[in-house]
């Protein structure tokens, strides 16, 4: 560079004085020393400047000699002075074995590096975990490294913990995943008998209860039912974290599994005088992907919790409809007492239940809407609400249709 400099500058002054070949010459020198001066002076500037940086910094040629290296380059590398430091051939044991292949292929040649993570060594063999930073930059009249190594041990050690304690949250998950199915099939066993011999009790024609004896027998089954629902919930949870629930996705006729969930949802709402209008039931035949069992489960809790969280002699209303990006949109609209928006965020979370008054803490798991959730979404599907305090609210099921090639298996 400087070379090239002086060729240009001699042109100029043989033009000028080449009646003068020996002051000519002189001048050359000079100028030539002030360009020298120059460049040396802004390479002073720049150590300067690298010298507050609290990032390690090293100036080093493509041989691999080190040319300048900052206070904070020093304790990267656990060197006691500039000159121990710079005594050190960059291809050296400073690289970690492990990594040092891969290291001299990656960063071979002049090229831009940027954001590289692996191990280095210090001057007493302990391993650091280094961000390297590379690009090449004039320095004292040659083209050189510049490399910004930042010590990420810290960050690495955090990751690593945190990457530990993901895999043992995850395992003591799936302990208590298994734990719990175990568990509901052992507790769903008795409740059956208890159910079976409640039932017993009050249909016997020959010992017939009587109107305080049989009031006794409802609540055991009341009771019972709910405790087998929160069985089958729970179950259903622990075989879902677990990857242990198979599904059975195939086209079905949606018109059909509405209706049905419909009639058998009815029964529910009869004694407070909630209705259900489906619109959707009886119109054109929608064919989606499904597994209809779960369908129809994720489904009769929508609709269940519309007639359990409406007011007395309420509505319920269920349409579809198809949306542009080919899913079936299945909308149970009702007239209930809605959820405040400070709890639209928790709905679908765990045990979580909406409000706490008379009007909305009726029985309830908790559960049902956290697994609806996630077998709509393991069937492709998707869900959501909307809702409004002391209006109503609507949520919907959405599936893909059987012809939305997007989601076929």
């Amino acid at each position: 560079m400087a070379a090239s400099r002086s060729k240009s500058v001699s042109k100029k002054l043989l033009k000028a004085e080449d009646d003068n070949p020996v002051r000519l010459r002189e001048r050359i020198v000079e100028l030539e020393r002030q360009l020298l001066d120059k460049q040396t002076s802004f390479g002073e500037q720049i150590e300067q400047i690298l010298e507050a940086c609290p990032i390690g910094v090293t100036i080093q040629d493509f041989d691999g000699n080190r040319l300048f290296v900052n206070e904070a380059q020093l304790k990267n590398f656990g060197a006691r002075s500039k000159e121990e430091l710079l005594s050190v051939n960059y291809n050296n044991s400073l690289v970690n074995p492990e990594d040092g292949v891969q290291l001299d292929v990656r960063i071979s040649g002049i090229v831009k590096f940027t954001d590289a993570e692996f191990h280095r060594k210090r001057l007493d063999n302990s391993k650091w975990w280094c961000l390297l930073n590379r690009n090449t930059i004039q320095y004292k009249g040659q083209e050189v490294y510049i490399a910004w190594l930042q010590d990420i041990t810290n960050r690495k050690d955090s990751d690593r913990l945190r990457e530990e304690a993901r895999k043992q949250a995850d395992k003591a998950n799936h302990s208590k995943s298994e734990f719990l199915a175990s568990m509901s099939h052992e507790l769903r066993t008795p409740m059956n008998a208890v159910l079976g011999f409640a039932q017993m009790l009050q249909f016997d024609p020959k010992n017939p209860l009587s109107t305080i004896q049989n009031e006794h027998v409802e609540n055991i089954l009341t009771g019972g039912h709910h405790l087998l629902e929160l069985i089958n919930e729970v179950l259903d949870l622990s075989k879902i974290e677990a990857q242990e629930l198979s599904l059975n996705v195939e086209t079905i006729a949606a018109n059909e599994v509405v209706a049905d969930c419909v009639r058998l949802t009815l029964p529910v709402g009869q004694h407070r005088g909630v209705s259900i209008n489906n619109t959707f039931g009886d119109g054109p035949t929608v064919f989606i992907r499904a597994d209809q069992m779960r369908f129809k489960q994720a489904l009769i809790n929508i609709l269940g919790n519309a007639v359990k969280y409406n007011k007395d002699s309420g509505t319920v209303t269920v349409k579809g409809l198809e949306t542009d990006d080919g899913f079936l949109r299945i909308c149970v609209t009702d007239t209930g007492v809605g959820i405040a928006e400070v709890e639209h965020d928790s709905v679908f979370e765990l045990f979580h239940r909406v409000g706490l008054g008379a009007m909305t803490s009726r029985e309830g798991t908790g559960i049902g809407l956290t697994v609806s959730k996630l077998l709509v979404e393991k069937m492709s599907g998707r869900i959501g609400f909307e809702s409004e305090e002391d209006v109503g609210s609507e949520f919907w099921i959405e599936m893909p249709l059987a012809t939305n090639i997007n989601t076929l298996d």
